[in-house]
């Protein structure tokens, strides 16, 4: 917690043994030790070591660093150092005030001095601590300088025998009241709140006490609204407001330090809307903002934190546990389980902050969930506890709220343009969408009467997406006709790869969605041309070259074409197909042989529509293709994680084979992608045999696994003509290497 223990007593006092007995050397920031790091013990003249001082301006300096970082996560610290100048002291008043810290002395200056020399001299006879030996004339002038100077009248003095009942947390008594309500996650929804609040005896009355878990702002609509309304309760001594993630920015900002807020939404969204509002008497309401409750009332202990934490705490728990909670996002629940397997019955927690799974506001454990995403039209959750013990839970719906984001396309759309308009607006963009041309043999004409628009490389390192950026992913349409010929998918993500993309994020898709195996191929498109009543057969990008020639061929030995033909001639669809050809393009996945599979039949339009999976399903069997493999139905976000963190394990596999990976599509269309474990290592090790083909030495830090060592190991150890072989064929040499059997 936001505590800053400075040790304060003369050099050998005991200071440092006093922490290390209680084990909080674990906590402390010893002065002594920053000074070896920056120089070994020297030789003094008597042949003896001692610690240099020559360094200790760059010492202090690495000392406050190192504390600030620790204050802004709120961590429980101990300075051990002599701090015998009051202006020492003084020197930490501007962090605590900064970072909102208590500051105590633990003061050492009543040991004795014959204590204190005795303990000096003890150093030179003890093995490995004769370098800690201080001067005897420097102990005397620490010593009567500590006699002569107090400590600061701003900081809390404590002694060593006073320090655990000192350090103990504090259990306030609710007894007084009559009931206290427990008030989740608000994130700018003040319409709900007042709701709530209309039924009971408000603020008001001292009868009842209220709770706010924190998050105040963000994402809601009411962001203003909101915190007029609370800030008039500052002073309320029966209303309590904790610290959530997000009123960290709201504290930047009423402080005027914009610079430190890494939050885009605060700055774009939240921020305008809190420009009307004083910051002075925002400033006042942060300051109120505590880290967590913890009291008796009725048969009840309560604990409140704003993230969830998995036992009772004390005050070397970090604030920024109780804020974002233990452990990762995810977390929540088995934290939860923690709190009740270490804590008695009588003890209850209510937190927010975090629910991904959608766990429902129940009596079935000890903790109590207050987060409901009431910002995206959730609800808004209440806890209420009477004096018996008794817990009534509201649940209240927001109607004042924007959906949670998730489509790629949420800042504009091309829907609504048409063929012209889109290649208008293609032709536009040079850097970021390039074009092809080509006569409809296939034969590249500058004055062709086929382009092809896709995003440029740049696009894909440098994240530049856009609508049209989006679209450009095979783009094939007729000049003179002014027709789309042929299409493929409009670019979606890896989970993760986008903000919307984020694993935390996708609890916003429509359920149930559907997995779907990813291919490890090239994509191939059947379009047609409605002008030349010709068949568009092309890759992603061209309707010339090797690749072409190879989809072709496969094509040919898979179905009839002109059953192919006929359908695509009479229907408004172009084909989109994974060509898999394990002579001519391995990639990472090991196939038996080479052949295509039917993806998805795509509208030839601006607009992206698509067969459903079960006439898709019955296409495939009259032209008989292969079609896509669908894998499973996940029901919920739950089911959705739970497979998702599978599927990263390197060992796992489909039906006894390694794969690619999945593609998920939820009940609006909405795709994302995953990567299997076993796909991600290879292709990484991929790029570790292309370098060192070409004479680049890898970085032994980049390897995180014993795998990945071991493979980068071997690897260094092949000729040139060995390294251009394709990793498929070098991870068969690797495994028949060392261990005899092939992956």
């Amino acid at each position: 917690m936001r505590i800053l223990d400075l040790c304060r007593g003369v050099a050998a006092c005991g200071k440092s043994t006093f922490l290390k007995a209680r084990g909080l050397d674990r906590y402390a920031l010893n002065a002594d030790n920053v000074r070896l790091l920056f120089q070994s013990p020297v030789l003094q003249p008597d042949g003896t070591l001692a610690i240099s001082q020559k360094h200790d301006k760059l010492v202090w300096e690495l000392i406050f660093q190192l504390l600030e970082e620790r204050m802004k996560r709120g961590e429980y610290t101990i300075i051990d150092a002599t701090h015998s100048r009051a202006q020492q002291i003084n020197n930490y008043k501007k962090l605590c005030e900064k970072y909102r810290y208590r500051c105590r002395v633990l003061d050492f200056s009543a040991a004795s001095l014959e204590f204190i020399q005795n303990n000096n001299r003890r150093r030179l006879e003890l093995p490995g601590e004769e370098h800690k030996y201080v001067p005897e004339g420097a102990i005397l002038n620490m010593y009567e300088r500590i006699q002569t100077q107090n400590p600061p009248g701003w900081v809390t003095i404590i002694q060593p025998a006073e320090y655990e009942a000192a350090s103990a947390l504090k259990l306030f008594d609710y007894n007084p009241y009559a009931r206290v309500h427990i008030i989740g996650d608000l994130h700018g929804c003040l319409a709900p709140l007042q709701k709530y609040v209309t039924g009971t005896k408000g603020f008001d009355s001292t009868e009842d006490a209220w709770i706010f878990v924190g998050d105040y702002v963000d994402r809601g609509l009411q962001n203003r609204e909101l915190l007029e309304y609370l800030m008039p309760l500052r002073d309320y001594k029966n209303v309590l407001f904790l610290v959530g993630n997000h009123d960290l920015w709201t504290t930047m900002y009423a402080n005027d330090e914009i610079d430190e807020i890494k939050s885009k939404e605060f700055i774009t969204t939240t921020m305008p809307q809190l420009a009307s509002i004083d910051k002075k008497l925002l400033r006042e309401w942060c300051r109120r903002l505590a880290q967590l409750a913890w009291f008796k009332f009725g048969p009840h202990h309560i604990l409140v934190t704003h993230g969830g934490i998995p036992i009772l705490p004390d005050i070397y728990t970090a604030t920024s546990e109780l804020i974002h909670g233990t452990g990762k996002y995810e977390a929540a629940e088995k934290t939860q389980d923690s709190f009740v397997a270490h804590t008695p019955e009588h003890v209850l927690q209510f937190h927010g902050h975090r629910n991904i799974f959608n766990q429902p506001l129940d009596h079935s454990r000890r903790v109590y969930n207050l987060c409901d995403k009431v910002e995206f039209g959730g609800k808004l959750r209440i806890a209420c506890v009477d004096h018996a013990g008794a817990i009534e839970l509201f649940e209240i719906q927001n109607t004042i709220f924007t959906p949670e984001p998730i489509e790629v396309r949420a800042a504009s759309t091309t829907d609504e343009l048409s063929v012209t308009e889109m290649i208008q607006l293609m032709r536009a963009q040079p850097k970021m969408i390039y074009e092809k041309r080509f006569d409809i043999a296939g034969t590249p004409n500058k004055a062709g009467a086929i382009s092809s628009f896709n995003f440029t490389r740049d696009v894909f390192y440098d994240k530049q997406w856009t609508p049209a950026t989006v679209l450009a992913r095979g783009m094939f349409v007729n000049n003179q006709s002014g027709e789309i010929v042929a299409r493929g998918y409009e670019k979606f993500f890896n989970i993760n790869e986008r903000e919307f993309t984020k694993l935390e994020n996708l609890q916003a898709m429509q359920w149930p969605i559907a997995v779907y195996l990813k291919y490890n191929g090239f994509l191939g498109l059947y379009g047609w041309d409605q002008a030349s009543d010709h068949a568009v057969i092309t890759t992603k990008s061209s309707l010339t070259g090797n690749y072409l020639s190879w989809y072709k061929n496969l094509l040919a030995s898979t179905t009839e074409q002109a059953c192919l033909e006929d359908w695509v001639a009479k229907q408004p669809y172009c084909l989109v197909l994974e060509v898999i050809d394990p002579k001519h393009d391995p990639h990472i996945i090991a196939y038996p042989k080479g052949g295509v599979v039917l993806l998805d039949a795509i509208q030839r339009a601006v607009q992206y529509h698509k067969l459903p999976y079960h006439a898709l399903v019955e296409l495939g069997q009259w032209l008989r293709l292969p079609v896509k493999q669908h894998v499973m139905r996940l029901a919920n976000y739950r089911e959705f994680f739970e497979f998702y963190q599978t599927i990263q394990e390197y060992e796992y596999q489909l039906a006894g084979a390694y794969v690619e990976g999945f593609v998920f599509e939820d009940q609006a269309g909405f795709m994302t992608k995953a990567k299997t474990g076993y796909y991600n290592l290879w292709k990484f090790m991929r790029g570790v045999k292309d370098g060192l083909a070409h004479r680049r030495i890898p970085e032994m830090a980049k390897f995180t696994t014993a795998l990945q060592n071991s493979v980068a190991h071997w690897l260094k150890q092949q000729d040139t003509a060995t390294l251009q072989l394709d990793i498929i064929t070098l991870r068969r040499l690797y495994y028949e290497t060392n261990s005899g059997t092939s992956r």
